[in-house]
This record gives C-alpha cells, structure tokens and sequence, in this order.
C-alpha cells in the first residue's frame, strides 16, 4: 500500500490509477519493458545495443525497433545472440525475433523561429492554468500562454 502524500500531484496521480485500472497496468508494462530493454542491452555489443529499442515480447516473440535499416539487417543476423541475452531474464525462453525499422525520432527542441500560440491555444493555455489545482503547474501554463 502507497503512503499518503501531501502533494497534489501524487493524490491526483493515485486517484486517477485507481479509478482506471488499464492504465496500471499499460504503465507496470512499458516500466517492465524499459527495463527488460536496459537489462539486455547490457549483455549485447555497444554498437548493436545503442540503436535498437525492445518494443514488445508477445508469446515467444521479441519485437525490437530501429530507425537504421543496416542495424535491423545486422539485427536479423545476431537474432541468436540477442534472443539469448534476453532469454536470460524470461521464461518460457523466446524463439522468435521481428525487427522492425521505425523512421527516426524528430528533435523535439523547440526553434526560435517558431509560430508563436493561436489565440485559440492562447485561451486554452490561460484556462488550464486556472484549473490547476498545483500553483507550481499552473504557473507553467500561464507562461507559456503569454509567449507570444
């Protein structure tokens, strides 16, 4: 059992797991699948580890992710060595390997030269931040709606 918090952000956090089951159990997966991801990158070689991503384990499958397509052939040539790293932390032991190559991740930073807000996302911005019930998070929403 969870210790109580005075901290609005976890009580909300609670409150909304609680009522929504599925969502504990979307949230237990991806962490299970973050970490099963780190634990056999570890016991891979650097230059393979660094570009592939665990995606999923359905049945007796490991799916993995990368956004180069000559990892993903190399991947599909070292499918014994990278079902038997992660056989090491799962049973019943996989025997199946999908590489998958996914576009590459955008840069999520933000240019200077960006549009600034609509009006619309504006209003929206300066009423988010009054519904906030956490005064640090709606401090943030109504900065962000005055960047113009």
């Amino acid at each position: 059992m969870r210790s109580k918090t005075t901290d609005s952000r976890f009580r909300r956090a609670d409150q909304a797991t609680t009522e929504a089951p599925p969502l504990v159990d979307l949230l237990g997966r991806a962490e299970w699948l973050a970490n099963l991801d780190h634990r056999v990158r570890l016991q891979l070689p650097a230059d393979l580890a660094k570009g592939l991503v665990i995606a999923n384990v359905r049945q007796d499958t490991l799916v993995v992710t990368t956004s180069h397509p000559a990892l993903a052939r190399r991947a599909r040539l070292e499918q014994k060595r990278i079902l038997e790293a992660a056989n090491r932390f799962l049973t019943p032991p996989l025997k199946t390997l999908i590489v998958k190559v996914t576009p590459p991740t955008a840069d999520l930073a933000i240019s200077s030269t960006s549009t600034p807000p609509s009006d619309t996302a504006v209003e929206h911005l300066r009423l988010a931040a009054l519904a906030l019930g956490d005064a640090e998070m709606a401090a943030a929403f109504a900065s962000l709606s005055q960047k113009r």
